[in-house]
């Protein structure tokens, strides 16, 4: 079939043309017809346009960490087919991705898929998927009177009991999930103090250095130090 005179988009009725090679015209007399004449062909305009691309994922990130952010570069692909086929394409999609146990941000090179034969682009772009991974962080709260003493003068001593206090921290979900108070978390230093006397003082902590401090009550308390008495010997 010659399309080579349409050149305007529609349908048409297009005859069907016999090319005989040289060998079967030595054959006389010799016949040739083809059953059908005619062929209806639905012609489109040739169009080019700039199609965004789009990552496809699959898995899931390694348990404490999400999805940031991720972008394609390029973001657009240069398309060529005909005008209805390329008008109805909203996106290509790339290859999977795989974001199974990921705890780190990747750049990874995708292949872009294509599934219209009618549709063509340029075969030698290289497309890659940055994609951006962060932790999760979370608050905890706790109530406790745990804690100790820092530094008592050998001359003093302490009655009371550690206080009772409240604190709000945020961590990595990973680390702050299981994490608990003790004895050593939290502390009044007393190592500057060589008097007994009643005296305000700070609470301070003792934690992972990687936990926020969000809410913290009471940041000081009252306490009496008092002065040990020597036993007399008789």
């Amino acid at each position: 079939m010659d399309l080579n005179a349409y050149v305007e988009a529609g349908s048409f009725s297009i005859p069907v043309s016999l090319q005989v090679s040289k060998q079967a015209t030595l054959f006389s007399p010799l016949e040739f017809s083809c059953k059908p004449e005619r062929v209806t062909l639905n012609l489109d305009k040739k169009m080019l346009s700039y199609i965004p691309v789009s990552p496809s994922f699959t898995g899931d990130l390694q348990k404490g960490y999400e999805l940031e952010s991720f972008k394609i570069e390029p973001a657009y692909i240069e398309a060529l087919g005909p005008e209805k086929i390329i008008l109805a394409i909203k996106e290509f999609k790339t290859k999977e991705v795989s974001l199974e146990n990921a705890s780190a941000s990747f750049v990874q090179s995708v292949d872009i898929i294509n599934t219209n034969n009618f549709v063509s682009f340029d075969p030698n772009i290289n497309f890659s998927v940055h994609v951006a991974i962060k932790k999760i962080f979370t608050t905890k709260d706790f109530r406790a009177n745990l804690g100790y003493f820092s530094g008592l003068s050998e001359n003093l001593f302490v009655e009371d009991a550690f206080p009772s206090y409240s604190l709000s921290l945020r961590g990595f979900i990973n680390d702050i999930e299981d994490f608990s108070l003790d004895s050593h978390s939290l502390y009044v230093d007393l190592s500057e103090i060589d008097e007994a006397g009643v005296y305000e003082l700070p609470l301070e902590f003792n934690l992972p250095t990687d936990f926020e401090v969000l809410e913290f009550e009471p940041q000081s308390i009252v306490l009496e130090l008092k002065e040990k008495k020597l036993a007399i010997e008789d």
